[in-house]
């Protein structure tokens, strides 16, 4: 079963997919799945952590991380809906 947001509620897959991306949420399944897990354990680590700054830090690395790896996304699975 596939999701879409409202716009409201989504921002645009930094993954550069362009799949919409539920708040909370900071890729679609496939582009975060993507990510190296260095790059995820960051991002999750800091949030839990309530680290505002590691992980506006550790998006941005990922963000990084996806552009200079903009090829991949090309294979783009379809999107699935994640518990």
């Amino acid at each position: 079963m596939t999701h879409t947001p409202s716009p409201q509620d989504a921002h645009g897959c930094p993954g550069g997919c362009g799949a919409p991306v539920t708040r909370g949420r900071f890729a679609c399944p496939a582009c975060w799945r993507r990510l190296p897990q260095g790059y995820r354990t960051a991002i999750v680590a800091t949030r839990v952590a309530g680290d505002h700054i590691g992980h506006s830090h550790a998006m941005v690395n990922a963000m990084h991380w996806y552009r200079a790896d903009s090829d991949s996304h090309a294979d783009h699975p379809e999107q699935e809906e994640t518990p």
